[in-house]
């Protein structure tokens, strides 16, 4: 056999053996695609197969949302718990996910929600105290709690390098303010000592 006639049955033989893979491979394929119903009115879910079928959990009525805020400002995690409003019962995890405006599901059942959510402000608790203290040289009135958690919210022209020791002192500490005429008394007491001339 000359070299001509035997690369042209290696050709041949290697042709054929890609052909034979190709169709075994390929053959399966094409006779499910032939074997499946074209259309749903031809599929029948048999009564033995619904239990396969995934459960999709839902809000009961009676659930409760935990909802587990995190408040930057103060470092401190605050857990609020309430029922679920109406307007969210029967919703399944991804409808309830969608229809939150902040925070994500960190645990689901249809008795139990657990929202967690990060809030870059103070705790309710530190917002709702103020005290006057020291911004850049200045005296300053802050919401939250002196040396924890606090952030100003106005700056006034009183210059602490004006005022005694004492009140520099105490202005470091953080004075407690306890309604806004304490306020105005402490301010207009700062202000007097620092421009008293």
């Amino acid at each position: 056999m000359d070299p001509k006639q035997k690369k042209i049955i290696l050709i041949g033989t290697g042709v054929l053996l890609l052909l034979i893979s190709f169709g075994t491979a390929f053959f399966p394929l094409v006779r499910n695609k032939l074997d499946t119903p074209k259309n749903s009115e031809q599929q029948k879910v048999e009564p033995s197969n619904l239990s396969r079928l995934p459960r999709i959990e839902v809000t009961a009525t009676d659930a409760v949302v935990i909802r587990k805020v995190f408040y930057v400002k103060s470092k401190v995690e605050v857990e609020e718990k309430n029922n679920l409003p109406p307007e969210l019962v029967g919703l399944s995890r991804e409808a309830l996910a969608a229809r939150l405006s902040n925070g994500i599901i960190e645990r689901f059942s249809p008795q139990e929600i657990i929202v967690r959510e990060v809030r870059d402000q103070l705790a309710p608790l530190h917002a709702a105290k103020k005290f006057i203290g020291i911004e850049e040289g200045r005296v300053a009135v802050f919401r939250g709690i002196p040396g924890l958690a606090f952030e100003c919210i106005n700056k006034t022209d009183i210059p602490v390098t004006m005022l005694p020791p004492q009140e520099v002192s105490d202005l470091h500490k953080g004075i407690p303010i306890l309604n806004d005429k304490n306020l105005m008394e402490i301010l207009m007491g700062l202000s007097s000592l620092a421009f008293a001339d």
